[in-house]
């Protein structure tokens, strides 16, 4: 005798079996499924690894690492006044989009790019479907001067999250000059 779902577990157990389910925040609620017992045990040691995780104690708060700062932060480093700080002054001393060659032509190009090439390269290297949302250099560039900027052959198609951990590890960005 199978189990009444559709998806047979080998084990011919029945299905609707209450759960208690933690919902993040708000308390448990009990949820009713419609599974069978294999899967259920599957869920139940997910749900047990999750709610051991948020168990954990976290650490102590720590003084924004801004001198002459009295502010706790959670995590270390620094407050939210400070971050935005340190943000405005980055912001102040870099060059406009325009001066760095990304400026209106610039976003026509990306635009026309992204049309004939609609999905992200890496991520369908590594099996995943995602849609582009930058137009990466492949090879770094230096500028608008540089022969490479304009090179169709050295652009390439990217989600935001791909573009992001390329330019972390491979372009020098991010301060890995």
């Amino acid at each position: 005798m199978g189990c009444e779902n559709r998806i047979n577990c080998g084990r011919g157990y029945a299905r609707d079996y209450e759960v208690f389910r933690p919902s993040f925040g708000k308390g448990q609620r009990i949820q009713r499924l419609g599974r069978c017992m294999a899967q259920l045990d599957t869920q139940r040691r997910e749900i047990r690894r999750r709610t051991s995780a948020r168990l954990m104690p976290s650490s102590a708060p720590h003084p924004c690492t801004e001198i002459g700062c009295p502010t706790l932060v959670a995590h270390g480093g620094k407050c939210e006044m400070h971050k935005r700080q340190a943000t405005q002054r980055y912001d102040a001393t870099r060059a406009t989009p325009d001066a760095r060659g990304y400026g209106r032509r610039w976003q026509q190009y990306s635009q026309a790019f992204r049309r004939a090439h609609p999905l992200c390269e890496q991520c369908l290297r590594d099996g995943r479907t995602t849609a582009a949302q930058c137009v990466d250099h492949i090879v770094p560039v230096q500028g608008p001067a540089d022969p490479r900027f304009w090179e169709h052959g050295n652009h390439q198609a990217l989600c935001n999250s791909c573009h992001s951990i390329k330019t972390a590890t491979e372009d020098g960005g991010y301060g890995n000059r």
